[in-house]
């Protein structure tokens, strides 16, 4: 049976239970059992799975120990100890169903989540700006060191560096503005403009050199300046030469600080 069949069956099952849990309980203990179900309800939705269970079975043994202990101090007859069990059944079965469906709801919350985090991850553009993401970027961005590697021509990597300076409120229409630029500066086709960030821009240029960079870069305030007034303040823009090694040239793209080779020393360490 696959998932969806088995909250459907659940789902039927706790609504018959209900159903069965009215017809046999009387106004008044239906009342002080549907206050109490909904406490716990309520206490199952906010705790996690294995809390809820646990304080679920808590509440099930004080139930049962309290009316163990008046059968035996009034001397309960049979049938009416047999209804009480009838009636506890009832109400640890809808409980216990309804634990199931808030478990297959969080479940499927948690599983949807980690579905698009993962969606995520391998999507290549960034909305609709046109811009790589950060692992596409990576993806693509290997493939070209290793050909200009081969090729013995040199690539730089352009990193542009979005500062709101308390005008974050337009950080959205300025990241838009910023990519459209950036996106017309390079040569399609050619050239790789991806997002580290919220406020990052990448673009990597191959088989170019420091004017090659410096042309890039005039053509991109050029076109920036031409769709928004934008302050030479509110950007920072940093070019940064390539390295021959991919894990370097990597660590370079994502931004992450190169650890320092620690040499081996010598001799006995007391």
């Amino acid at each position: 049976m696959n998932r969806d069949s088995s909250f459907f069956a659940v789902f039927y099952l706790f609504a018959v239970a209900n159903i069965a849990q009215a017809l046999m309980l009387p106004f008044q203990e239906l009342t002080v059992a549907g206050l109490l179900q909904v406490i716990t309800y309520l206490l199952l939705l906010w705790l996690r799975p294995i809390a809820g269970f646990a304080v679920m079975v808590a509440e099930f043994l004080a139930i049962g120990f309290g009316y163990t202990g008046m059968a035996f101090y009034d001397q309960w007859d049979k049938p009416l100890q047999t209804a009480v069990i009838g009636k506890l059944f009832l109400f640890m079965l809808t409980t216990g169903l309804f634990w199931l469906t808030v478990l297959f709801f969080k479940n499927f919350s948690r599983d949807l989540k980690r579905a698009e985090k993962v969606l995520h991850q391998y999507k290549k553009y960034e909305d609709d700006a046109g811009l790589l993401t950060l692992n596409e970027f990576l993806y693509r961005a290997e493939d070209i060191h290793m050909a200009m590697k081969r090729r013995h021509e040199e690539g730089f990597l352009i990193t542009i560096t979005i500062c709101p300076k308390g005008k974050e409120f337009a950080l959205k229409t300025l990241h838009e503005h910023f990519s459209r630029a950036a996106l017309q500066a390079v040569r399609e086709q050619y050239d790789l403009v991806g997002k580290r960030s919220p406020t990052e821009l990448l673009l990597l240029l191959q088989n170019t050199n420091r004017e090659g960079c410096s042309l890039v870069l005039s053509r991109f305030k050029e076109k920036l300046h031409a769709a928004a007034p934008v302050p030479v303040e509110l950007y920072e823009v940093q070019v940064d030469s390539l390295p021959m090694s991919w894990e370097y040239a990597k660590f370079t793209i994502i931004g992450a600080p190169l650890l320092p080779v620690q040499q081996k020393s010598r001799g006995l360490r007391l």
